[in-house]
């Protein structure tokens, strides 16, 4: 299988909306949702794809679901894949799928916490903290004076995700001013209160007034 940080899943069906239903309730997954129409596009997306998991309905449109399951399993680059049957009840037979190499069954209709704790269980695919509700809304930015056009991705409760038209430039920042050089009056005030003296101002270019003792005294910085 293909080793990336996120999991893919296969979704094979003869019907576009069961697939889209499907897509929908693993939204929140942090995976990669491949389709396919049949069980012969199905075994090629397979093998190219590499997922974690297959979930496959009975009917494949040119192949049997138990014939696709051994199909899977014969194959050294596929049989390592696991297996996810969405059966009816009354019509489909499962046992021959689970015969075949099939790992699990759901049956319709297709709960979401049902299907959820069936990719757990035959997956490590990870669920998204924070739900993302996909959008695409044009936005216009604004940044250092410089306006970029882009288009929101999605939209979750710590932000939105928005891709622009070019690379924004990174501010380098400055270092804060160094102040510490100015410190050294203190070793003059310290002179002025060894002596005791009440009035003294110490005369040259850049001094500054301070106060000690109640008096007004005069040293450079």
């Amino acid at each position: 299988m293909k080793n990336d940080v996120t999991g893919r899943i296969l979704l094979v069906d003869h019907s576009r909306g069961s697939l889209m239903f499907q897509e929908t309730i693993l939204r929140r997954r942090e995976t990669i949702i491949i389709t396919a129409l049949s069980g012969s596009e199905a075994l090629l997306k397979a093998r190219d794809e590499q997922p974690q998991l297959v979930i496959f309905s009975f009917d494949l449109f040119d192949m049997t679901a138990p014939e696709f399951c051994r199909e899977i399993r014969s194959d050294s680059v596929t049989r390592g894949i696991s297996l996810l049957l969405v059966s009816e009840r009354e019509t489909d037979h499962p046992d021959l799928c689970l015969a075949a190499g099939c790992n699990d069954v759901i049956y319709r209709p297709l709960q979401r916490i049902e299907l959820d704790g069936k990719v757990q269980k035959l997956t490590s695919i990870p669920v998204r903290r924070e739900l993302r509700t996909i959008t695409k809304i044009e936005v216009s930015l604004e940044k250092n004076g410089r306006f970029y056009l882009g288009r929101s991705v999605n939209v979750s409760s710590t932000g939105m995700l928005i891709e622009v038209d070019r690379v924004l430039q990174r501010v380098r920042r400055t270092p804060p001013v160094n102040v510490s050089e100015r410190c050294r009056i203190a070793e003059d005030l310290r002179e002025i209160r060894q002596h005791r003296l009440d009035h003294a101002r110490v005369a040259g270019r850049g001094g500054v007034v301070v106060n000690v003792n109640g008096g007004e005294h005069g040293v450079d910085e």
